[in-house]
C-alpha cells in the first residue's frame, strides 16, 4: 500500500491537498508520523484554509507527543473553521 502511494504522490494532475490527505491518514496508521506530517504540509502549502489536512497535522503533532506545535496547529485551525469542536476540546486539553 505504501508502495503504491509514493506512486501516487509523484503522479501529475492529481489535486495535492486531497493527496496529501490520503497520504497522511495513511502514514498515521503505519505510524510513520513524520511521514505523515511532510504529506499533510504538503496539502496545507497548496490549500492552506483546508481545515481537515489542518486538523490532521495537528492530530499527527498530538500522537507524535508534541503538544507545542499541536497546540499552534489547532489555533491554526480555529483562525480558517472558528467554530471547530474538536480544536477546542484539544486546547483545553492541553491547559494546566
Amino acid at each position: 500500500m505504501l508502495q503504491r502511494l509514493d506512486v501516487i504522490l509523484k503522479s501529475p494532475g492529481l489535486v495535492p491537498g486531497i493527496v496529501g490527505l490520503v497520504a497522511t491518514v495513511t502514514f498515521a496508521r503505519a505510524r510513520r508520523l513524520d511521514e505523515a506530517i511532510d504529506a499533510v504540509r504538503q496539502a496545507i502549502h497548496h490549500r492552506p484554509d483546508y481545515a481537515e489536512a489542518i486538523l490532521n497535522l495537528a492530530r499527527a503533532y498530538e500522537q507524535k507527543g508534541n503538544t507545542e506545535e499541536a497546540a499552534l496547529t489547532y489555533r491554526e485551525l480555529l483562525r480558517v473553521r472558528p467554530r471547530d469542536a474538536s480544536a477546542y476540546n484539544a486546547l483545553r486539553s492541553f491547559a494546566p
